[in-house]
């Protein structure tokens, strides 16, 4: 998310669309210095929506080690709208002490400071250009 250590990765050809939940359905754990979403559950998930392009696409699964340590699969969000995200796979969470998030919000349990970005759940994210993906990201970016 913006403010995060990581989230240089995005690069400037990342777009912001907004701070978006998704759909009950997900679990967020605390894995230490970063959460790790899981496909089971029944939380909704606070992120950040942006569309990325394929060469930011193809960065993001080096980052996360795609498909062995996060796995780039659908997601639902809280409007029905499905983007991407990076769900933890097993080898991710193998001796690491799993915290469950229960408000689905990164941010709120380690209290950290407010996004530096000017970003609005409410605000319509138009459809991207069809060269473009949305990707949803956890707090780790």
């Amino acid at each position: 998310m913006c403010g995060e250590a990581n989230h240089a990765v995005l690069g400037s050809e990342a777009r912001l669309v907004g701070a978006v939940r998704t759909a009950p359905r997900y679990r967020l754990v605390d894995v230490g210095p970063y959460p790790a979403l899981m496909e089971e559950g029944c939380c909704a998930v606070s992120g950040e929506l942006y569309e990325v392009d394929g060469r930011t696409l193809r960065r993001l699964d080096r980052f996360e080690g795609h498909p062995d340590l996060y796995r780039r699969a659908p997601l639902e969000l809280a409007s029905g709208e499905l983007a991407i995200a990076y769900f933890a796979g097993d080898r991710t969470l193998q001796h690491q002490p799993q915290v469950v998030i229960e408000s689905g919000d990164w941010r709120a349990i380690r209290r950290g400071p407010p996004s530096p970005c000017d970003i609005h759940p409410d605000r319509s994210a138009a459809d991207p250009a069809p060269e473009r993906r949305r990707a949803w990201h956890r707090s780790k970016i």
